[in-house]
């Protein structure tokens, strides 16, 4: 219970500070989108790149933890798709977007503030956020960005273009980067003016990303489309109850995860909807509204899922 009030609640108590310049019209969601930016760009760059390159790269070791989510995720993400094409009767776009909300959690704006404030869950969270940030971000870029009207997709345009976006993408850039520079053994030492600009910039991640956070959830939305509880229930479910359970179970008895893995997996996998899947729904036009609907719901869920995570594993 402790980890629970010293570590969660002053997180979600910044969420619900930015909910509430958002209701009381202090701050709007234009806000929130440059903020996001600053953090997407800039802030959360500098605090993974900090903590990366000060630590031991991935070796062979976390290779059975990662596996072990991928398949656990690749079969969730299908699952997914295939219920809501065959069952919910989507077309490809708005199943491919259902299966990419069912699986992408808030790893970054929500998660990573609360692993890097517990000893050694840092490392192994940042190994499943390689997996999540090269399968799950470029097979929701396939599928949301599939031709519709029975036209012949150019697969390899559209993965390339999906390789591509991952790549570009400044968080995945800085986990790599920090990788690669603690991999060539170069030195970062600690009270020095490099050193001191990225802990203060990569400090303003966690915070502003989680103010932003609220104010995007305070922003009133459309009611969602007349009929879509099933479609919104079902993303609840796997996302929150299935691929946690799954992965959890999975890392445990199959890959012989310790303390710190379970830690970082159970946090990784319980944490909400991706905020990033309703910004990339928008801005294709698709399945926005029900994408909106999920992501308020699911994290409003992961109050009582972040805080079992803790109680369940925290030191």
């Amino acid at each position: 219970m402790s980890a629970i009030l010293t570590v969660a609640a002053p997180l979600f108590a910044i969420i619900a500070a930015g909910v509430f310049a958002g209701r009381f019209k202090l701050m709007n969601e234009a806000h929130g989108a440059s903020l996001n930016r600053f953090v997407f760009l800039f802030a959360m760059p500098a605090a993974v790149f900090r903590f990366t390159s000060t630590s031991t790269p991935p070796g062979a070791d976390a290779a059975p933890m990662a596996l072990a989510y991928f398949v656990c995720v690749a079969i969730v993400l299908l699952g997914s798709f295939l219920l809501a094409r065959k069952a919910l009767g989507l077309t490809v776009r708005e199943a491919g977007t259902h299966a990419f909300g069912s699986t992408l959690g808030n790893a970054v704006f929500l998660g990573l503030p609360i692993v890097l404030t517990i000893e050694g869950w840092g490392a192994p969270y940042l190994v499943l956020m390689l997996v999540e940030g090269t399968f799950i971000l470029s097979a929701g870029a396939v599928l949301m960005t599939w031709p519709e009207g029975g036209a012949r997709p150019n697969l390899l345009e559209i993965v390339g273009g999906a390789v591509v976006r991952m790549l570009r993408n400044p968080i995945v850039a800085g986990v790599l980067a920090g990788f690669a520079w603690s991999l060539l053994g170069l030195p970062m030492p600690i009270g020095a003016a490099p050193e001191r600009f990225l802990f203060y910039l990569g400090s303003a991640a966690g915070p502003v990303a989680l103010f932003s956070l609220g104010l995007t959830l305070a922003e009133p939305r459309e009611a969602p489309l007349k009929g879509a509880g099933p479609s919104i229930l079902s993303i609840i479910i796997a996302k929150m109850v299935i691929l946690p359970l799954a992965t959890i179970l999975a890392v445990k008895y199959l890959a012989g995860g310790g303390p710190a893995e379970m830690g970082a997996v159970a946090t990784f996998t319980t944490v909400p909807m991706g905020v990033g899947v309703y910004v990339q729904a928008a801005h294709y036009g698709v399945y926005e509204r029900r994408t909106a609907a999920a992501l308020i719901a699911t994290t409003a869920l992961s109050v009582l899922t972040i805080s079992a995570a803790l109680y369940a594993f925290a030191p």
